[in-house]
């Protein structure tokens, strides 16, 4: 994975906002809602992502259980 699709999956788990992650992480504005949909489709990102919010979650110590309680 390149520096700048890593930097949109950190980038999107600060608001779930593909869109602005894209713009954050260095793309075109005028290209950032398309581009940041793209993102969402590729398997290598849903991994990384995945990867980040389970880390995030053992860090914070936070379950799924925990959220919908």
């Amino acid at each position: 994975m390149n520096d700048k699709r890593a930097m949109f999956c950190r980038e999107y788990l600060v608001d779930f906002n593909a869109t602005q992650a894209a713009i954050r992480a260095g793309y075109s504005v005028q290209t950032a809602g398309a581009q940041g949909g793209q993102l969402l489709q590729i398997l290598e990102v849903q991994v990384y992502v995945a990867e980040l919010m389970d880390a995030r979650s053992k860090r914070v110590d936070i379950t799924a259980d925990d959220v919908l309680r």
